[in-house]
């Protein structure tokens, strides 16, 4: 004999570990983001040489990095991009979301994208005073990940103990 499953019974049969398996990824997702973006640049003579790096899960391992040798500019490229909501009439509130990325030129012709955001007007002011010669201490930025990592973590924390919760209670 063949039974017949509704849509909205299997959904409230599995609703439970659907909220736990997603908040078990998004708390993945966060301990996987919790590191930092770090760049150090110090005068060495009449260059200056940056190091680059990427660090994630929970800050200890190095995802990238790279020394940037003889650094002879730097750029602060903006994007910028329409975010209007195409089921909305409203087209007087457009929104649009920017962003800020510090590209670091060498004497080699290389331009590695590095920090993004706010640090990167913060970076291009300090590594810029460093080059003309006006700083001699070496620099060091960092923006750190953790916020956004935690606020993951957090939201996946409470989706997966409603969805065990849940489970527990619905048997």
């Amino acid at each position: 004999m063949i039974q017949s499953v509704s849509i909205v019974e299997s959904i409230t049969e599995r609703g439970p570990l659907i909220f736990a398996v997603a908040g078990l990824l998004l708390m993945l997702l966060g301990g996987y983001m919790a590191g930092e973006d770090s760049m150090t640049c110090a005068r060495h003579g009449e260059r200056v040489d940056c190091h680059w790096r990427v660090r994630r899960v929970l800050g200890l391992a190095t995802v990238e990095q790279q020394e940037l040798v003889d650094v002879t500019g730097l750029e602060v490229r903006r994007s910028t991009e329409d975010r209007g909501d195409a089921s909305s009439s409203d087209s007087s509130n457009p929104q649009t979301t920017t962003n800020d990325t510090l590209y670091v030129a060498t004497r080699h012709g290389r331009k590695v994208r590095t920090l993004g955001g706010e640090a990167s007007g913060r970076a291009a002011d300090q590594v810029g005073e460093l080059l003309r010669g006006r700083e001699a201490a070496p620099v060091a930025i960092v923006d750190s990940t953790w916020t956004v990592a935690g606020a993951a973590f957090g939201i996946g924390l409470v989706l997966f103990a409603f969805g065990t919760v849940a489970a527990v209670l619905h048997e």
